[in-house]
């Protein structure tokens, strides 16, 4: 009971990170993954409870609940895009500010007017062929430069202005994106709506 009590908290840490994470239909398929995982909570819940008054010892109910207790307090996993933004954060703000300074290029693979290509060295940034390896610029209202590292609905946003935007934000290709994460003050995740 003990080790079950274990990993029934390590999997409801790691649903907590995937409801952040998805949406859409993947969470709706996701459902009957929370019903096994809260019955099974419950069959290791009497479990515990029936160990305790058998063997009449309090570790087994006292390990439960601390791994319950852990499992709602813990930090969910970091997002994939947040962990390569704080790989690579430093090369991020230069972007940025090259962005600031009108110094990014065209490319014939980015098309449109607020589309760039990444300079030299920059590579690692874009760390999967399935996305467009450009960095999209608005800088109406506020400076906004939106980087697509892994997956195309997933951003990592910069926000000069953060008091101009809202829980909509027009990002994410002047589409309605939804904020997943607050970076800091001016960086953000910002999901692409499906639709």
């Amino acid at each position: 009971m003990i080790i079950v009590s274990i990993i029934i908290g390590v999997l409801i840490n790691y649903f907590r990170f995937w409801v952040d994470y998805v949406d859409g239909i993947t969470l709706f398929l996701g459902i009957p993954c929370f019903g096994v995982l809260f019955i099974l909570l419950i069959l290791c819940l009497i479990g515990t409870i029936y160990n305790c008054f058998k063997y009449k010892q309090l570790l087994p109910i006292i390990i439960f609940i601390v791994c319950m207790i852990l499992a709602f307090t813990l930090q969910p996993m970091n997002l994939p895009e947040e962990s390569i933004f704080i790989k690579h954060r430093t090369k991020y703000e230069l972007l940025v500010e090259m962005a600031r300074n009108g110094m990014l290029t065209n490319s014939p693979d980015c098309t449109g007017s607020n589309r760039f290509a990444y300079p030299e060295g920059y590579s690692e940034l874009v760390i999967t062929d399935e996305v467009i390896n450009c960095i999209i610029i608005e800088t109406k209202p506020t400076l906004v430069v939106e980087f697509i590292p892994r997956d195309y609905y997933y951003r990592i946003v910069y926000i000069e202005d953060k008091n101009i935007i809202d829980d909509k934000i027009p990002t994410c290709t002047c589409n309605d994106g939804t904020i997943i994460k607050w970076l800091d003050n001016n960086w953000l995740i910002c999901r692409l709506d499906w639709n």
